[in-house]
């Protein structure tokens, strides 16, 4: 399935409360306050929608989208600094109302946006490596959308 079919796809799932996609201007004052470039994959999904006013049903993720705004490094959110390996990843959305957060890797020459599961308290655990990749995530309700928890032993 393409990004811009998955971007539909997810839209839908949020039950309409996508926010309207954000301008070049805003993407670029983002990028400037955060000190990156967005990848392609990064930049046509907030040009769709720039967050969401709701979460994805819990049976595709309870994902919750934030407006560009409300981005921020995983360095800057206290709580979830906790165990993570990516300071300079960039926090975007969460699941459950914030029980764990999605945090994108855009590391330099990045071709697509590798997404992270950031606990706070655990290492961070790669959901997919890029936005699409995390869209059928969020379509399929797969396992790598969730906190891996030990099994007891």
């Amino acid at each position: 399935m393409e990004l811009q079919e998955q971007i539909r796809r997810v839209k839908e799932l949020l039950g309409g409360s996508g926010r309207g996609g954000a301008r070049d201007h805003e993407i670029a004052e983002v990028e400037s306050r955060l000190g990156t470039i967005f990848t392609d994959d990064v930049r046509m999904l907030v040009s769709a929608f720039n967050g969401s006013e709701n979460s994805t049903h819990i049976d595709h993720g309870w994902v919750m989208f934030w407006p560009l705004s409300e981005w921020k490094r995983v360095a800057d959110e206290p709580a979830a600094v906790g165990g993570s390996e990516m300071p300079n990843a960039i926090l975007f959305a969460d699941h459950s109302i914030v029980s764990w957060w999605y945090a994108i890797d855009l590391t330099p020459g990045a071709v697509t946006a590798a997404v992270y599961l950031v606990d706070g308290v655990g290492p961070d655990h790669l959901v997919t490596s890029s936005i699409s990749g995390f869209l059928q995530a969020i379509i399929d309700d797969s396992d790598a959308l969730y906190r891996r928890v030990a099994s007891p032993h």
